[in-house]
């Protein structure tokens, strides 16, 4: 009994480590941290919710479905000068062939002092075929341009 209970403790443990490796893995495929040429940037980040007041991000992944909308969560350095960023949202294969490296929009939004964050949306859009707000399913790129310079891209997936 001792021994079975032993090799049970044991068997948990490795279960613990590999979900912890597996989650950090998930969470490292969608952040990407920025040296100091990226100023006023620290990291950026894809995820399915930001917190509404402080815009930080939640439900982090680079992984969406055809309904979800898709945040871009950017950590600012502390004290950012007035700064225009842009999201570029890029559609690059998938089900639609003849859209491809097709740009479906960029949004601009100003960076400053006052803000630890800034996030941008992708929301899905209305269907001819369906009749719903949804993306198509294949793969995306977001690039963050910062003072009219491409800085990161971040790829993500919609099924």
């Amino acid at each position: 009994m001792w021994r079975g209970g032993l090799h049970m403790r044991y068997c948990k443990t490795i279960i613990v480590v590999i979900i912890s490796f597996l989650m950090s893995v998930v969470a490292g495929s969608c952040l990407q941290e920025l040296g100091p040429d990226a100023a006023p940037v620290k990291a950026v980040v894809l995820c399915k919710n930001i917190d509404e007041k402080t815009q930080e991000p939640r439900d982090i992944t680079n992984t969406f479905s055809v309904n979800d909308t898709v945040y871009c969560s950017l950590k600012l350095i502390d004290e950012a000068p007035l700064t225009l960023i842009k999201a570029r949202w890029i559609y690059v294969r998938g089900e639609m062939p003849d859209w491809p490296e097709t740009a479906f929009g960029e949004e601009p939004h100003f960076a400053n002092y006052l803000l630890k964050y800034l996030s941008f949306s992708f929301r899905p859009f209305h269907s001819s075929d369906t009749g719903k707000l949804v993306h198509y399913k294949g793969d995306y790129i977001v690039k963050i341009i910062i003072a009219d310079t491409p800085k990161v891209s971040l790829p993500f997936k919609v099924q």
